[in-house]
């Protein structure tokens, strides 16, 4: 179950920073405008899971939302 746990943290974050990147990258095409707006519904998202999911691992319970999405969105 932990092993579970941590795995999805990990695919989670991964995913993350692969949209996010894909889309900062294709800014000079599309514009800056798309990255802002998944951003900002990322702060909604991060919110939202910080809230209501939280996975046990083996150094305590945490939230994916407090973790993956707040340490990536508070840095921009």
């Amino acid at each position: 179950m932990i092993a579970s746990n941590i795995l999805l943290l990990l695919s989670e974050s991964v995913v993350y920073f692969g949209v996010m990147a894909i889309l900062l990258h294709g800014r000079n095409r599309y514009g800056l405008g798309i990255f802002v707006c998944a951003l900002g519904a990322m702060h909604f998202l991060k919110t939202y899971l910080a809230a209501v999911f939280y996975i046990q691992l083996p150094f305590g319970i945490i939230s994916p939302g407090s973790t993956v999405l707040f340490s990536s969105a508070a840095s921009s």
